[in-house]
């Protein structure tokens, strides 16, 4: 057969996996003769569906062209060795509940949202330099997890409470913020120190990175994506790695945050299929908080759960591809009632849940939002109902059970912004509590 092509350089060559193979890749060297197969010319472009599948049907792995491709994948990374099992330490009084003085509280839930915002900003325009072709400024970055992670320190409640201030038309930019957020609180409840959560809050803000590589129409696709689309989309850590070693500036713990948050340990994740043991702790972590806010959001093709059918999803979940332990501490940190959710109290009154108390997590604080007699309050209270206060009484309140805010009319980001600052209202402390 006669090579009518130009040689491939040895420098352009790209060893690919006929699994990794996309339409666009030109093959320009097989593992096998080119006799011994059906193709007609030895070099040629992918372009059919039906050269996918001879190519994977009779090769385990090619050789692409770099330079005459439509679109090569970046180098993936070495998957990591084998990490050492990391033994888990809770600190539940790092989650420490909020105030129930009425200033206390809103100069708390003012200095969130600002930090979330400042956030969100960061990652706006951090969407729009890399959709530019600029590079990504790591080192505001870490100013925006630093300002973040004392404020979890500082009001971990309130911080938590702003992470659902979400709407589905931003949700990616949102999404990137929620889960720092989180991962540092989660990471601050498991006793890590200052400078790991630093690297944690790092590789959570910058996670999804790479999905500004993947064309819009499919990242905001409202239906189910196809084979090819979905292969696009599983691009993303791999792209985002390869933004951020770009940089040189990013801890190894941070990047394979980007580039293995979506393995699994039961070998079915992307892009290595590694196990358990070879994931990083941090990758794990943030994992974890990447699916309980990617579930609990609204999203171009779905309405996002409730939190407690979010946790039971991930408790579902840890019998295959997540950290059991890690997703038990989760759960705990979270709390039976997480915050923002709307309860109704044994003595008929309903509030929503802004706050978790360490030893006492079925008496959560709430702030009140209906009384007993279905009467809205002129003013906001903030019932603690952990309080010694209720000590040795027989009707002391305690949750009936989860309401849906959609069944009382609620607009929970509405009430986020008023308690914040942006659109104030009165505000007081129960009596004694």
């Amino acid at each position: 057969m006669a090579d009518v092509n130009t040689p491939t350089p040895e420098a352009h060559k790209r060893k690919v996996v006929v699994d990794d193979l996309r339409k666009g890749m030109y093959v320009c060297e097989l593992d096998r003769p080119w006799l011994e197969t059906p193709f007609l010319l030895q070099g040629f472009p992918i372009r059919t569906d039906h050269e996918l599948e001879m190519l994977r049907r009779l090769c385990s792995f090619v050789f692409v062209d770099t330079e005459r491709s439509a679109y090569v994948p970046p180098e993936p990374a070495s998957p990591p060795p084998s990490e050492p099992r990391v033994e888990i330490r809770e600190i539940p009084a790092a989650l420490k509940p909020p105030s129930t003085e009425p200033d206390r509280f809103r100069r708390d839930m003012a200095g969130a949202a600002r930090a979330r915002n400042l956030a969100h900003d960061y990652v706006i325009r951090t969407l729009d330099d890399v959709r530019l072709g600029r590079g990504i400024d790591t080192r505001e970055a870490r100013k925006v997890v630093a300002e973040l992670a004392s404020q979890v320190v500082e009001a971990p409640s309130a911080m938590v409470w702003v992470t659902q201030l979400k709407q589905r038309d931003e949700y990616t930019s949102q999404h990137s913020v929620n889960v720092c957020i989180l991962a540092l609180t989660f990471g601050r409840y498991l006793g890590l120190d200052s400078p790991v959560l630093s690297t944690l809050g790092l590789g959570a803000l910058l996670h999804d990175v790479g999905k500004l590589k993947v064309p819009l129409e499919i990242l905001n696709k409202p239906g189910a994506l196809t084979a090819d689309e979905f292969e696009i989309m599983m691009s993303h850590p791999v792209e985002g790695h390869a933004l951020l070693v770009q940089t040189n500036d990013v801890p190894q713990e941070a990047l394979d945050v980007v580039l293995l948050h979506h393995e699994r340990g039961d070998g079915r994740g992307y892009p290595h299929r590694l196990t358990h043991e070879q994931i990083p702790f941090l990758t794990k972590v943030v994992s974890i908080v990447d699916i309980y806010d990617a579930i609990t959001s609204d999203r171009v093709y779905h309405d996002g759960l409730q939190a407690q059918e979010a946790l039971s999803r991930l408790y579902q979940m840890a019998s295959h591809g997540l950290d059991r332990d890690l997703v038990e501490a989760f759960i705990r940190c979270v709390g039976i009632y997480p915050i923002g959710a709307v309860v109704e109290l044994t003595n008929g009154q309903v509030g929503v849940v802004v706050g978790l108390n360490e030893h006492q997590k079925l008496r959560p604080v709430v702030m009140l939002l209906r009384e007993s007699d279905h009467v809205t309050p002129t003013r906001r209270r903030l019932i603690n109902l952990a309080s010694e206060a209720w000590r040795n009484t027989p009707d002391a309140p305690v949750v009936r059970h989860v309401l849906l805010p959609s069944d009382l009319g609620l607009d929970l980001r509405a009430l986020i912004r008023e308690q914040s600052g942006l659109d104030a209202g009165p505000l007081t402390a129960e009596s004694g509590l």
